[in-house]
């Protein structure tokens, strides 16, 4: 879970300043929603908005796997320290785990990242060939131009079970990521 400011902030933006991301780390599925204003409500509702959605992506999954094995990662970010955020989150059965301060190098957001500069470099190739500077036209566009792709890397999750992304993640390459994050202290 990962929010950025986008530039530019113009009239033909209808007011939106930022992108919500939400990345499914096994399906690899970006989710996104442009935002006014990283206000609480505006956030909650955005995240409420996804999460929706990927759980009906997911239709054989049913509500108590899907809500029983969902933690979001997030920086800590105000918007994602409220106690409403919190607690709209436990009462749904989610866990969120929030990077610890003054751990930036082992990046443990890297997966966020990464697709946030990709679909970034998106709707600004869009906003370039339609010779405007307004990304937020084009956000769906780029959204479902991403999620067509499948990932082209040698080290990703593409394909795997949550299983094995668990214990991929917990045997090797993000031990020490896990211990970037923290529970966040309800």
């Amino acid at each position: 879970l990962d929010l950025q400011r986008q530039s530019p902030t113009t009239a033909e933006q209808g007011g939106m300043k930022h992108i919500l991301l939400l990345l499914d780390r096994y399906s690899r599925k970006l989710y996104a929603r442009a935002l006014p204003s990283r206000a609480r409500d505006v956030t909650i509702a955005a995240v409420q908005g996804m999460l929706a959605e990927a759980r009906a992506d997911n239709p054989e999954d049913n509500a108590e796997s899907v809500r029983d094995n969902t933690i979001l990662n997030a920086d800590m970010a105000g918007e994602f320290m409220s106690a409403e955020f919190v607690s709209d989150l436990e009462r749904q059965g989610i866990v969120l785990r929030l990077k610890k301060p003054g751990r930036e190098q082992e990046n443990a957001l890297a997966m966020i990242d990464t697709a946030m500069g990709k679909l970034s470099r998106m709707l600004f190739r869009y906003a370039r060939e339609n010779e405007t500077d307004a990304w937020y036209p084009y956000l769906a566009q780029a959204l479902e131009e991403y999620n067509e792709k499948p990932l082209k890397h040698g080290r990703g999750t593409y394909n795997q079970s949550p299983d094995e992304i668990n214990e991929r993640y917990n045997d090797r390459d993000f031990e020490g990521s896990d211990a970037a994050f923290e529970a966040h202290p309800s």
